[in-house]
């Protein structure tokens, strides 16, 4: 089944945006005619390779496909030098529709190689700037190559201009053009980045749920609550910022360099170990760590050599979460969702059996608002039980605000690196 591309709310806003100002830039004349073709087609590169690093692969790819068909249009309109040559759409549209795909994929490959060295704020202009100056670098050779091939050897004319298209005239372009359009892609796109980022953190929503609406049962959330019909609008703008929320969140953590999470991890083993002496509890319920999230494998080993009755999570056969217990000895296989389970699970255990749960969250906020993957597991295992919750997460993961609905769960105690947030966990 092909899977469906959804746009957000905000990347369309972000591309009806920079479909105006490309549009301001290359087709006003007067603006046009100021910054020149390859000043205006410079500024454009800045604004694709923006919307690639800040808003994602199919952003990326929309705004070179618009930049590449303006381009086109102009061609026809302005007379410079090699407007006939972009009359072809193969050299006007083809290459800017890759630009997004180039940006996309070379921001991917430098935020997996920067990971694991140094602060990720110090790479702000190699995670951004790079993968924007790939893509302009990309732009010019590409399209300069495709007029070569298409157009070499000959003359183009365009009003009483007559330009003869040569190997000087494609390496001069390439060369000069090129190399500064690298450098100032390089340096100009990260700040722009950083703007556009922080206009999505600190952009204000305002989502209001009638808890009245949400008596019917929810289809995947095993009989708890969802709007009615009349307030499916309300309901579906919780479910858009939620997702832009998770994907905030998932950025900021991946964001975080191997040596910051080694010591964050370390302390907030030690926090969370204490709450679970404090409290005295002998069985402890906790999730296999995978991804960006807080490591619980020194906590699962100091639990098991504590002599504590250990619980994780599994999926049972109908999809729902279950607890079944480990050893020192449990070998571990990942289930559908990279999540690592027993390979051979005991049978599962009753809730009621669990002292403390340790839980995972994406993203959190001052009141304790959790927000999970989306999957609904933690809330329907946890919905109706007294059992005592504390997430773990990194600071970077605080949110504002959290939207919320009657049946999310909601922890009593969340810590990180920096902070706890709740003083006891829930008395069962």
């Amino acid at each position: 089944m092909t899977k469906k591309i959804r746009l957000s709310n905000r990347q369309i806003a972000v591309l009806a945006v920079m479909t105006a100002l490309m549009l301001t830039l290359m087709i006003v004349t007067p603006i046009a005619n100021f910054f020149g073709f390859i000043g205006t087609a410079f500024i454009v590169l800045i604004i694709i390779a923006a919307a690639a690093v800040s808003e994602g692969l199919v952003v990326g790819i929309i705004a070179g496909s618009v930049f590449g068909v303006i381009s086109f249009i102009v061609s026809f309109m302005l007379p410079q030098p090699l407007a006939p040559c972009f009359q072809n759409p193969l050299i006007s549209i083809l290459p800017r529709v890759f630009i997004g795909v180039v940006v996309y994929a070379v921001h991917r490959l430098v935020d997996k190689l920067i990971k694991n060295s140094g602060s990720g704020k110090k790479h702000k202009i190699l995670r951004n700037g790079i993968p924007a100056a790939a893509g302009a670098l990309f732009n010019t050779v590409a399209v300069m190559g495709l007029i070569a091939l298409f157009f070499g050897g000959k003359n183009v004319e365009s009003g009483n201009i007559i330009t003869s298209i040569d190997a000087k005239l494609i390496l001069t372009v390439i060369a000069t053009n090129g190399v500064a359009e690298f450098v100032l892609t390089l340096l100009l796109t990260p700040p722009i980045v950083a703007a556009l980022t922080a206009a999505r953190r600190t952009g204000k929503t305002t989502v209001k749920a009638d808890k009245s609406a949400a008596s019917d049962a929810a289809s995947d959330k095993g009989g708890l609550p969802r709007a009615n019909d009349e307030d499916a609008g309300a309901q579906k703008t919780v479910a858009e910022r939620k997702s832009e929320l998770r994907k905030e969140a998932k950025e900021r953590a991946d964001a975080l360099t191997a040596r910051y999470r080694r010591g964050a991890d370390k302390k907030i083993f030690k926090k969370v170990s204490a709450i679970i002496k404090k409290e005295k509890a002998e069985s402890v319920f906790i999730y296999k760590s995978f991804g960006a999230e807080p490591d619980t494998n020194a906590l699962i080993k100091n639990l098991l050599d504590n002599d504590k009755k250990v619980y994780v999570p599994i999926l049972g056969k109908d999809g729902e979460m279950e607890a079944v217990p480990i050893s020192r000895d449990t070998k571990y296989k990942k289930n559908k969702y990279d999540i690592e389970e027993p390979k051979k699970p005991e049978k599962s255990v009753e809730k009621g059996v669990i002292d403390v749960a340790v839980i995972p969250l994406l993203a959190f906020d001052g009141e304790k608002n959790r927000l999970g993957r989306g999957k609904g597991c933690y809330d329907r295992f946890f919905s109706g039980t007294k059992i005592g919750k504390i997430a773990l997460a990194y600071e970077t993961q605080r949110m504002e605000r959290i939207p919320s609905e009657e049946w999310d769960v909601k922890p009593d105690i969340i810590v990180t690196e920096k902070a706890v947030l709740g003083k006891r966990l829930k008395k069962r």
